[in-house]
């Protein structure tokens, strides 16, 4: 793989990460969603730090 997919697809798991947790903050505030997924939600925010 070139050095530009590379970057396509951590740019791309980036975007797919952010979206991710501002939906779920977004859920969180209307109380759409439960305490279990705090564990998603951290661990999302784990994996972008890690990127």
């Amino acid at each position: 793989m070139s050095n530009k997919k590379i970057y396509f697809i951590k740019e791309l798991c980036h975007i797919i990460a952010y979206l991710t947790i501002l939906l779920i903050i977004f859920l969180r505030l209307f109380g759409a969603i439960d305490v279990s997924w705090d564990k998603i939600l951290i661990t999302t925010v784990i994996i972008y730090i890690l990127q």
